[in-house]
């Protein structure tokens, strides 16, 4: 079976890892899940997983150019974001 836009060599994250890789607290994840916030995360039964390719994009949607700026809508490119997602991006 072929999955196309899916990259088969790219390992889903557990919350302990992507706390780890944040500096946060897997604490902060799991009330950001609740509250609608944080990178975009998949259920596999009990199990949150989270892709690496998710988390570069919040990342991205997360850079600001000022303390008062607020998240813009649209590609993270309005932010001269240093992210190679725009074309999978384009891709859906």
């Amino acid at each position: 079976m072929k999955n196309e836009g899916i990259d088969a060599k790219e390992r889903n994250l557990t919350e302990i890892e992507v706390a780890e890789w944040l500096g946060l607290s897997v604490r902060t994840l799991q009330g950001w899940r609740v509250q609608g916030k944080g990178p975009a995360h998949g259920k596999l039964g009990r199990s949150v997983r989270y892709s690496p390719t998710a988390i570069q994009m919040w990342l991205c949607a997360q850079q600001r150019s000022s303390t008062s700026a607020t998240a813009a809508a649209g590609p993270c490119n309005r932010h001269n974001c240093i992210c190679d997602h725009q074309q999978s991006m384009g891709d859906k």
